[in-house]
């Protein structure tokens, strides 16, 4: 068996993770994915140059040009991150596994899990933070969507609105999370808007109420929970995605020099696949094997991937926080 620096990529591990899905995350679904060559270069942001409005008629003896310049705004950077984790399956276990079952490609599997709970975790603590986020609004007391004589339809104007005059566009993607979800199901407004006496009143109503209302067409519920104890002390569990809602302008087809609030930039590497469902975690994944080298009683299985975050342009977002 190898050590850690001659580890052998574990192909049949890896397919197996590339087949699993991500299941109820949404990281993977959040920031458009943007695939790069570098670990580390600039992003060009384009300035509001394109919102002007510029004299365009043209007389029938005039020969000029009517040019603009092109202009690009400061550049941002971008720096990808390399992540890993690893568990070590004892050669005794594995020995006494009957066949179908592979203790080191459930090992895999266990910590592909965990990095999801992680990235969902990172990407929710971003999209949640006022700080970085700085349109946006918390609701008074009595206008907290759990409470009945607040409109969040009214909230919602103000987020698009904000959005639109800041950028000329409409959010198009939202994200929000489950037990906001569950409290606008007992909100009279929303419940006014369906029939509840002939159907059971679903997640789904509510997001199609808030898409038929607000035109965003892509709406996610982040589900995730976590364990938020620390190790040794009584486990408690916490939601991830809390309760906010956050509603922004992203390109349809992302690049590099397409605007956009925000990207989850991750470095091409041909053919190595992505981890999670849906679009993959955007990241490159691999697993890779070696045997632990001291007691030499185990093997060591190490998941990989790279990736960064990054917002960058703060004014076509609008998060609405502690909305309950």
């Amino acid at each position: 068996m190898t050590t850690k620096s001659e580890g052998r990529l574990n192909q049949y591990a890896t397919n197996i993770l590339l087949g699993n899905t991500a299941g109820d995350y949404i990281h993977d679904k959040v920031l458009p994915i943007l695939r790069v060559k570098k670990d580390h270069d600039s992003i060009a942001s384009i300035t509001d140059d394109r919102m002007r409005i510029y004299e365009s008629r043209r007389d029938p003896s005039d020969t000029s040009l009517h040019r603009i310049n092109f202009n690009m705004g400061p550049d941002q950077t971008y720096q990808i991150g390399y992540y890993d984790n690893s568990i070590e399956v004892p050669h005794l276990i594995a020995a006494n596994i009957d066949a179908p079952y592979d203790p080191n490609t459930m090992g895999a599997i266990q910590l592909q899990d965990m990095a999801n709970i992680g990235l969902e975790k990172s990407i929710s603590d971003l999209m949640s933070d006022e700080t970085v986020l700085t349109q946006n609004a918390e609701p008074t007391a009595t206008n907290k969507w759990g409470n009945a004589v607040s409109n969040p339809f009214t909230q919602f104007d103000v987020g698009i609105r904000t959005i639109r005059k800041a950028k000329g566009k409409r959010p198009n993607r939202m994200v929000v999370g489950s037990d906001v979800i569950d409290a606008l199901k007992q909100h009279p407004l929303f419940r006014e808007r369906v029939n509840v006496n002939t159907k059971v009143f679903s997640e789904e109503d509510i997001i199609e109420i808030i898409r038929g209302y607000t035109k965003i067409k892509t709406i996610l519920v982040g589900e995730t929970s976590y364990v938020d104890s620390a190790p040794g002390q009584t486990v408690t569990k916490a939601d991830v995605w809390g309760n906010i809602m956050t509603m922004y302008w992203v390109p349809e087809l992302p690049s590099i020099m397409t605007p956009s609030f925000g990207y989850r930039i991750v470095k091409s590497s041909g053919s190595v696949p992505a981890l999670g469902g849906g679009q993959g975690i955007g990241s490159t994944f691999s697993v890779k094997t070696w045997e632990e080298p001291i007691a030499k009683k185990s093997t060591v299985n190490e998941i990989s991937w790279n990736h960064q975050d990054k917002i960058l342009d703060t004014d076509a977002a609008f998060l609405f926080y502690n909305v309950l």
